[in-house]
């Protein structure tokens, strides 16, 4: 299992960004997740990038915030906007945030008890192919929050 996850992390193929609609793939990604998240999407519904691996994203963010939600039901929120010619996705929840900030990316590093380390230093490296950062922060009232920012095309 470890040499599997170290494959996908290592030999992610290059991302073929184009416009597609954000709806269709947050769909998608809420199917495989159970029904206790409840999502909220507000702003562009374009979104710029490689649609395959954007889901890819979105999937791991939502287990996460499912997982880190001691409620019955883990709610995202997610917004899409554009400063000048970057995208910026920012996604909060109402988990408990993030154990340890300053670990969050490494791979292979988790604090969950059946977790691999995987799922966001993915996102991460996706982001990084995208010419883009991904950034985590703790929202003070609890939950955490990811901000993905990206040049579009012109």
């Amino acid at each position: 299992a470890f040499i599997e996850q170290y494959r996908q992390l290592s030999q992610l193929p290059l991302p073929q960004p184009k416009w597609f609609d954000f709806s269709e793939i947050l769909l998608e990604a809420k199917s495989m997740i159970d029904e206790g998240c409840q999502v909220n999407f507000q702003g562009n519904n374009l979104c710029y990038g490689d649609a395959n691996q954007v889901v890819q994203i979105l999937i791991n963010i939502l287990k996460n915030a499912r997982e880190a939600c001691v409620e019955d039901v883990s709610r995202v929120n997610i917004k899409i906007y554009s400063v000048k010619n970057e995208q910026v996705i920012e996604i909060t929840d109402n988990g408990s945030g993030f154990a340890n900030l300053d670990n969050v990316l490494t791979p292979f590093y988790t604090t969950k008890p059946h977790g691999s380390g995987i799922g966001l230093s993915l996102c991460a490296e996706i982001t990084r192919n995208h010419g883009g950062l991904l950034e985590v922060s703790n929202i003070i009232d609890g939950g955490a929050k990811i901000t993905i920012t990206w040049l579009t095309s012109t």
